[in-house]
């Protein structure tokens, strides 16, 4: 009895057989979303309430597309997994192996994705990524036959290899040589930690515990947690207090903008179709000006024009490329003036881009709010995995989710908080919506209340319905070069022909 007491390990033989077990298309399933929901996590944690900057605020829909994402992060893994699964069963391959090559295939998903998106060989990008993806290789090449290698191998190690470097080295997003040294030198220290616990793990076995799935799912869970608290945390800070003055008997005063929106298509104006009902509404009882045109084409010129009472060419504000310069200093703005008279100002902004405070429109303003929506896709950030998820998500997440400026009925809301802190003393209230911005596609008829909103997706289709009307015109024009050099090529022809037939009848005259 003794001799089989001595070869029968319990735990030992228990942890052998689990991991020497055939792989199957059910742990396949497992490990394909416990890998694809560790890096939607890590990519949640270190690309959403941290990059908060001033003004910056999360939307409402902002927590339902993220777990939008995720959901589809689990769904794409769960298929993978089952093709992995299923594929390493055939050939033989033990169940520990599941988790690394998935994690393998999650690397290489993010690098083609990075190619995809200009980053070649010789790029700082690239240049930066050679050395923690170099490391998790050595790592993973040191263990061939230890569970340390599937600690190399799991999905958390894969992730931050991936993703840390970028999030940590700012440098590496600069396309720059320089910034290749400094982001590779994040990267190896990030990675040089892993290989440690690798090494460590094939030492002590309680690390090499790690690598199993239930500690995996409870870290991802625990990042997923610490991820959202953070995001309302981080959301909390918006709100301003405005201090209580005493009442005043002077008017207040609104002033409502609407950015690129012609008054021959709307209804108030004499327009066909009944576009603006409400503001036929409201200019049945007040003063409607008809003959009101725009100083400038273009936000910025137009409504520094409107804050300085000035045309273009004296207020100074411009915005052309990389040339852009403010309303002078020595003009005064309607803020100011009506800052001077004892009211508080306040604004709520949705174009972030020409209503910044640096071309001078905060002058004069107690409150200037130009709250911009936190992205959940970036297109400063077209590395991320994400960026080709989201093509196949719902179709609302196009609009919301690259959303460039806040909607109406989030900046609205904004005024009014601002102004219940007026405490009686007239105020100017300033607002700007974008629901009129370009480009604008056509309502989604199934629902009554769809809304649309400029997206970067929009803007990349006009931008490539310009660059093809571009190609066609020039087109034509070679059509017309080419038909043009025919007719000149005829036109030769004949002339030559014509002098050959004067010269040979002048021979013929001669010659009789």
């Amino acid at each position: 009895m003794s001799t089989p007491l001595r070869t029968l390990d319990p735990v030992p033989a228990i942890a052998d057989e689990s991991s020497a077990a055939p792989a199957t298309t059910s742990h396949g399933v497992f490990a394909g979303v416990l890998v694809a929901s560790a890096y939607a996590a890590l990519e949640i944690l270190l690309s959403g309430p941290f990059p908060l900057k001033s003004g910056q605020v999360i939307g409402r829909w902002y927590t339902v597309a993220v777990f939008t994402y995720v959901f589809v992060y689990a769904v794409l893994g769960a298929v993978v997994g089952t093709l992995v699964g299923f594929g390493l069963g055939r050939l033989g391959w033990k169940r520990h192996n599941v988790i690394p090559c998935l994690s393998a295939l999650l690397m290489l998903a993010f690098v083609a994705n990075a190619w995809r998106w200009g980053w070649g060989p010789g790029t700082s990008p690239f240049l930066g990524l050679l050395p923690p993806f170099a490391l998790w290789l050595l790592c993973g090449l040191l263990f061939p036959e230890d569970r340390a290698r599937n600690f190399a191998g799991s999905p958390w190690p894969a992730a931050i290899v991936t993703l840390a470097p970028i999030s940590v080295s700012r440098d590496l997003m600069a396309q720059s040589g320089s910034g290749s040294l400094v982001s590779g030198a994040v990267a190896g220290g990030i990675v040089a930690v892993v290989v440690a616990l690798a090494l460590l793990s094939r030492s002590r076995p309680s690390l090499s515990r790690l690598a199993s799935g239930k500690p995996q799912a409870a870290v991802t869970l625990a990042v997923f947690l610490v991820s959202f608290g953070m995001l309302h945390v981080s959301s909390a800070h918006s709100a301003a207090a405005v201090s209580h003055t005493e009442a005043s008997e002077r008017p207040n005063i609104v002033l409502i903008t609407l950015d690129t929106t012609r008054a021959d298509h709307l209804s108030v104006y004499g327009y066909p179709r009944r576009t603006t009902p409400h503001l036929e509404a409201f200019a049945s009882a007040a003063t409607l000006y008809r003959h009101a045109y725009a100083n400038g084409d273009m936000t910025l010129a137009s409504h520094a024009s409107i804050f300085t009472g000035l045309y273009p060419t004296q207020h100074g504000a411009h915005f052309e490329g990389d040339l852009r310069a403010a309303i002078s200093a020595e003009v005064p703005t309607l803020a100011e003036l009506l800052s001077k008279a004892g009211y508080r100002n306040y604004a709520a902004v949705a174009n972030s881009v020409l209503l910044d405070p640096m071309y001078g429109f905060a002058r004069g303003f107690d409150t200037y709010a130009m709250p911009r929506p936190l992205a959940v896709v970036s297109p400063r950030s077209p590395y991320l995995l994400r960026m080709g998820v989201y093509k196949i998500t719902l179709p609302w997440l196009w609009t919301e989710a690259m959303r460039l400026f806040m909607p109406a009925d989030d900046i609205a809301p904004v005024g009014e908080t601002l102004i219940a802190g007026a405490g009686g003393r007239p105020f100017f209230l300033f607002l700007n919506f974008m629901e009129s911005h370009r480009p604008l596609l056509r309502p989604d008829l199934r629902r009554d209340d769809a809304r649309v909103a400029p997206t970067r997706r929009h803007f990349r289709e006009a931008r490539h319905q310009r660059r093809r009307a571009l190609q066609d015109a020039r087109g034509l024009r070679r059509v017309h070069r080419v038909s043009g050099s025919r007719r000149r090529r005829t036109a030769r022809a004949s002339a030559a022909g014509a002098l050959v037939r004067r010269e040979s009848r002048h021979r013929d005259g001669r010659s009789r």
